[in-house]
């Protein structure tokens, strides 16, 4: 009976470990001098202009007030440089069948008038990727699909009033298929003024994963529990 119940608690601690993150990316800009119109920042390349603003400066706030931020439209317009703009992942993150990919980050609007500013979140397969689900939170808490999608690029899109604070979101999926990607993050509008982008991160959620040491350390005394009931039970 005990050798029963030892086993099933060791099943039910090892279906019940968490799923643990690799976080792949962190950044919240204070790696990148401020400047207008830079031509790439560490982690990201520029696709039309952006500026790295110093919380404080041009009327802008980063969030908490304090550090760098990221104006996603840059100081160009359209009559000298038209949409879209933003930044777009130096790396290639990888994942397998079944992982969860996920970027999160905090935006808000352009905090110097009320005008929309459109903003999305592009993801970049290396090639044409199904994956299973997607759904987003904050900005994107509207987008959510439980059906699959073949794609190069997938685009989640939304607007952002100026007047709108930084608000906390994501967007992510579950892949059907190993694959690779870039993230990039955006706006199409081209008039000095655009959405405030800070505190970006991107995780991988392995579809398994390897159970944490507490668990391991768990199994280990079921192990030593079972042993010494068998030398027990053939004494």
């Amino acid at each position: 009976m005990r050798v029963g119940f030892t086993v099933a608690v060791l099943g039910t601690l090892l279906a019940t470990s968490p799923i643990q993150a690799q976080v792949l990316l962190t950044d919240n800009f204070e790696s990148d001098p401020a400047a207008l119109n830079p031509a790439g920042l560490v982690n990201w390349d520029v696709f039309g202009t952006v500026d790295v603003v110093q919380s404080g400066s041009f009327s802008i706030d980063c969030v908490g007030g304090i550090g760098r931020c990221v104006d996603l439209d840059g100081s160009a317009t359209t009559s000298t440089l038209p949409g879209p703009r933003g930044i777009t992942t130096k790396d290639a993150y990888t994942f397998m069948a079944g992982d969860r990919m996920r970027i999160s980050f905090q935006v808000s609007g352009n905090q110097r008038n009320g005008v929309n500013d459109s903003f999305f979140t592009n993801l970049i397969f290396g090639s044409n990727t199904d994956f299973a689900s997607y759904v987003g939170t904050g900005v994107f808490g509207g987008v959510f699909s439980t059906s699959g999608t073949f794609a190069s690029t997938f685009s989640a899109q939304t607007n952002i009033l100026g007047t709108d604070p930084f608000v906390a979101s994501s967007f992510e999926f579950v892949a059907a298929q190993a694959g690779s990607l870039k993230f990039a993050l955006g706006t199409f509008s081209a008039d000095n003024i655009g959405p405030i982008l800070d505190n970006v991160v991107i995780e991988r959620f392995a579809a398994s994963s390897v159970p944490e040491p507490s668990t391991l350390a768990l199994l280990g005394l079921g192990v030593a529990g079972l042993a010494a009931a068998r030398r027990r039970r053939t004494a």
